[in-house]
């Protein structure tokens, strides 16, 4: 009985609150909460559309700053503020945008943690294996990560050892490609 009551009122407490927060009244919460969820729809939509417009302007300044080695571009740079998926769509694009064979890395530090991506051309990735990379210089910011030849993510707990990551990686890459 009282007990039941007071889990009545207190349900019909929250119902209220959340009428008020979304502006509407009690009998309308499912249909301002469906609104909501299809504003988050399209905010995500968006958010996809303008990370990949960001990838493509971004790629072509990353390939310049690229390094050659022996015949292989190799384009490691610390992003700034951006997650994994952000990271992974970024990578994506300098290795399309590159003319020839190739790696890349990409780093960032995401909410007090390291966030890494490592993507290979085909070609390259029969000497660089993405996944192994990283699972090489992972451990340098206290991570872990892996993946395929091709390519690897990860994330680690230190990202002030983002710029170690880098020149690990770089003399890594550079002892794969001069065998």
């Amino acid at each position: 009985g009282e007990a039941a009551a007071r889990q009545q009122h207190e349900q019909q407490r929250l119902l209220h609150e959340a009428a008020k927060r979304l502006g509407r009244p009690a009998q309308e919460v499912l249909v301002g909460l469906e609104e909501l969820l299809e504003q988050l729809k399209r905010a995500e939509r968006e958010r996809k559309t303008l990370q990949g417009t960001l990838a493509r302007v971004e790629a072509p300044r990353l390939i310049a700053e690229g390094k050659q080695i022996n015949g292989v571009t190799f384009v490691a740079a610390a992003v700034k503020q951006a997650d994994r998926e952000t990271l992974a769509v970024l990578a994506d694009a300098v290795k399309a945008s590159l003319s020839k064979d190739g790696i890349v890395l990409l780093a960032s530090a995401d909410e007090g943690r390291a966030a890494v991506v490592i993507a290979a051309t085909p070609e390259t990735a029969k000497r660089v294996h993405a996944g192994e990379l990283l699972k090489a210089i992972a451990p340098i910011m206290e991570g872990s990560g892996g993946g395929r030849p091709e390519f690897a993510q990860g994330a680690g707990k230190d990202p002030s050892k983002i710029p170690a990551v880098l020149r690990r990686a770089e003399e890594l890459v550079r002892a794969a490609l001069e065998r």
